[in-house]
């Protein structure tokens, strides 16, 4: 009996979204030229033809990918963060989205934050992704710790030692949830990472 276009729809999304979270692990854990299209068909079980039938090449489904993920940032772990409010707020309150997300049992979470926060510091990429890669964390939280010195909340340190410092937490945090799992990781309080970048007047504010 032939399959109703509902069926076929709901068939698709199925086999894209086995295809993300096997691309999504993957990628995550290995780099871009750490995965092969061989890799991905088997962790996903499916063949090359269906692959490339929804991707028309690694980078083309590492550019969805990625693509999708910063879109999920957004509509799911920072959706509510008042980004207009003073800098050391937002800071801690996009720590405390983060930190959230990698509680979580959830593991795709973990694994979308360390493949983008990992984007920034590993060269092993396409240059064409990185020319269209639009997730900006590092250019904000820099932009942010700065305004937050020019009102004397954070440290006199260089911003960008400050900007790098958070984002290798987060980054150290969400290797160990994808590798101890949700119930063997430990994720600290956003109090404990704040004190790291806080002047030291201004932490009980």
């Amino acid at each position: 009996m032939p399959k109703t276009k509902e069926q076929n729809e709901q068939l698709k999304k199925e086999r894209i979204d086995s295809i993300y979270r096997a691309a999504l692990y993957l990628f995550a854990t290995r780099g871009f030229n750490g995965v092969t299209s061989d890799d991905i068909t088997n962790a996903a079980k499916c063949s090359h033809g269906l692959l490339y039938h929804y991707f028309g090449s690694k980078e083309e489904l590492f550019q969805h990918l990625i693509n999708d993920i910063v879109l999920k940032l957004d509509e799911e772990i920072t959706k509510d963060v008042d980004f207009t409010q003073r800098p050391k707020f937002l800071i801690r309150d996009l720590l405390n989205a983060y930190l959230g997300a990698l509680k979580q049992p959830r593991d795709d979470y973990a694994c979308a934050i360390y493949l983008l926060l990992n984007l920034y510091i590993q060269s092993r990429f396409t240059p064409k992704v990185k020319k269209t890669f639009k997730f900006r964390i590092f250019e904000n939280i820099y932009c942010t710790i700065e305004e937050g010195k020019k009102v004397g909340e954070f440290s006199d340190y260089p911003t960008r030692e400050l900007t790098i410092l958070l984002l290798s937490v987060l980054k150290g945090l969400s290797y160990n949830r994808i590798n101890l799992g949700h119930k063997n990781c430990i994720i600290p309080r956003s109090e404990i990472i704040m004190k790291m970048i806080l002047k030291e007047e201004g932490r009980n504010a």
